[in-house]
């Protein structure tokens, strides 16, 4: 069964939807990394693993948004799988990997 990726007219180049469709094409699988309901700390987990090569991607931050702010839903961050367990590294040897 092949994937059928939507039409690259209809997806806008950075935005976020263009963005998930790059990296789930370029890396196949992605695996869960932390899940967390801190703004501030997905932010500093996604500039984290940014600032050593690794494209996190945020998922459920849509009813995350929806929710109000009150802590129902968390953020999953993902990466591919091929880079999960350096991601995984750098977030244990900065005291960062866990979930809240």
């Amino acid at each position: 069964m092949t994937t059928r990726w939507p039409a690259r007219k209809k997806l806008r180049a950075g935005s976020i939807a263009w963005l998930f469709f790059q990296i789930a094409a370029s890396s196949g699988a992605m695996k869960q990394l932390v899940t967390t309901t801190d703004i501030v700390r997905l932010s500093f987990l996604c500039a984290l693993l940014r600032g050593s090569g690794i494209v996190p991607a945020v998922f459920d931050a849509n009813i995350a948004a929806l929710e109000g702010g009150i802590g129902a839903f968390p953020w999953r961050v993902m990466v591919p799988d091929a880079r999960y367990l350096a991601a995984k590294t750098l977030l244990e040897d900065a005291g960062q990997f866990y979930d809240d």
